[in-house]
């Protein structure tokens, strides 16, 4: 390749500069990728517009073009947009809805019918009004081609025919860019190389079905559970997959190290712990009455380039005369648990865990780590993070599985933990239990979730750190104890 082609290969390629788009390979729609675009659009109660002209049909109602996913992620405010005709997509009386719209959705079809329909017309130009007034702009499969500069897969013939004379030009909304679909589940990952070998300046991006990229600020996020692949003339296409980035100007990844240095660390958080009103029975259901009364804290997900789902974990703290409660309920679609005794290590299954200190001034915190077979490792953590043996006594521990454990072939829908732990575990650190009101302790609550190299590490407090690890007591939240 000579220098000028170099030069243009090497070209930023540009995104809009507000809103953002939700690129999809095609296939079903997950709820990760529907949540995300709901949430992009301001909420459920957002209006959106659903453009089905890609499709082969004369009309069409919103139960018809969207497949149900935005219905079923809340949003009741659908109004469908179609027309075969370029002279009506430049009136005013038809964009009316997009001058309201927070979200646009293009589904599949035959790209060709999008430009014949919309391309430099006044439609296209309230849409990218959407994305400037900080909207969504969402498109599967032909309705993600149309969104990058360079229209593959265009010709009427077919949608084998990559490049197509009069029907290489898209929306433009990501440029100089050409957008495939259906990549592994249709094997055309080989299809954009020729692509590129003809317009070495594009860059060509694959995205396989139920996966999508989330482009917004110059960068692109990979959500779903399949992969992406990036392609550029002249070099080996390689592949992204879920919580991966890539800088858009830089035509390069983002690397989990840069990710992890560019994240914005929140605040310690703080949790009132109140004295349970009713006694709790240690099975795992947390259905007692007792926790009603308890908040429940959402654990967060610091670090977005580890490859796991991220599968909602929530926790609850109580305590009465004799126990610290310890509630935990964590959606997970694929319960895996294999160690089953005492002090065995726990947290390489599916696991939850309570880091605890009850005298902050102290450098040491105990550990205890739980499965989903409810087996506990205990520790005590110390400087350096040296392990030294412990046993808690007289510890009450259940799960309670909503599914089947070490079943991979079918899909469960979560469990729940219950843990109660004796005052008297706590003596060597901190005479005065129970804690009397106001009293504070420094806590985190952690999950583990997977198995490797899809594994995932979520949790209440952040702990900081560039690389995914639960021990740091700097960073342990606070449980501040009161009588209601």
């Amino acid at each position: 390749m000579n220098l000028a082609l170099l030069l243009l290969a090497a070209q930023p390629v540009s995104s809009p500069a507000s809103g953002a788009l939700v690129v999809i390979g095609g296939g079903a729609i997950g709820p990760e990728i529907a949540s995300k675009l709901v949430a992009l659009a301001g909420g459920p109660s957002a209006p959106w517009v659903v453009i089905p002209t890609a499709g082969d049909r004369e009309t069409y109602d919103a139960k018809s073009v969207e497949g149900g996913f935005l219905s079923k992620a809340g949003v009741a405010d659908i109004t469908v947009l179609h027309t075969r005709d370029r002279k009506i997509a430049d009136t005013e009386e038809f964009v009316a809805p997009l001058k309201r719209a927070r979200g646009v959705f293009f589904p599949g079809g035959r790209q060709w019918r999008l430009v014949d329909s919309y391309l430099g017309t006044r439609t296209q130009r309230e849409i990218e009004a959407v994305l400037a007034r900080g909207g969504v702009v969402g498109g599967t499969s032909a309705g993600a081609t149309i969104l990058g500069s360079y229209l593959v897969r265009g010709a009427r013939e077919g949608n084998t025919i990559m490049m197509a004379p009069g029907y290489e030009q898209g929306f433009g909304w990501l440029s100089p860019v050409a957008i495939d679909q259906h990549l592994l589940a249709r094997k055309r990952e080989n299809d954009l190389v020729p692509v590129l070998a003809k317009h070495p300046e594009l860059l060509g991006i694959g995205i396989d079905e139920s996966t999508a990229i989330v482009v917004a600020k110059g960068q692109f996020e990979v959500i779903g559970p399949g992969k992406v692949a990036v392609y550029e003339a002249g070099k080996s296409y390689y592949f992204l997959s879920s919580g991966d980035k890539f800088d858009l100007a830089r035509r390069a990844p983002i690397s989990a190290q840069a990710q992890a240095a560019a994240r914005t660390v929140p605040p310690i958080p703080k949790y009132e712990v109140k004295r349970a009103k009713s006694k709790i029975a240690v099975d795992g259901k947390l259905d007692d009455a007792a926790w009603q009364g308890a908040a429940a804290v959402e654990f967060l997900f610091p670090w977005e380039f580890q490859k796991g789902s991220k599968q909602k974990t929530t926790a609850r703290v109580l305590w009465d005369d004799d126990f610290l409660y310890v509630g935990y309920d964590c959606e997970d679609a694929d319960i895996v648990a294999h160690f089953d005794k005492r002090d065995d290590p726990t947290y390489r299954d599916d696991a939850v865990e309570i880091f605890i200190n009850p005298n902050p001034a102290n450098p040491y915190y105990y550990g205890l780590e739980m499965n989903a077979k409810a087996i506990l490792y205990d520790y005590l953590a110390g400087p350096s993070l040296h392990l030294n043996h412990t046993d808690f006594a007289g510890v009450q521990l259940a799960t309670h599985l909503r599914g089947t454990l070490n079943q991979t072939g079918d899909k469960d829908s979560g469990w729940s933990l219950e843990l109660a732990i004796p005052w008297s575990n706590f003596w060597d650190m901190q005479k005065k239990i129970p804690p009397p009101p106001g009293a504070v302790w420094t806590v985190n609550l952690n999950r583990w979730d997977g198995v490797e190299p899809n594994r995932r590490l979520s949790m209440w407090s952040d702990s900081g750190t560039p690389n995914p690890t639960p021990h740091n007591n700097a960073r342990f939240g606070q449980l501040v104890f009161v009588k209601d």
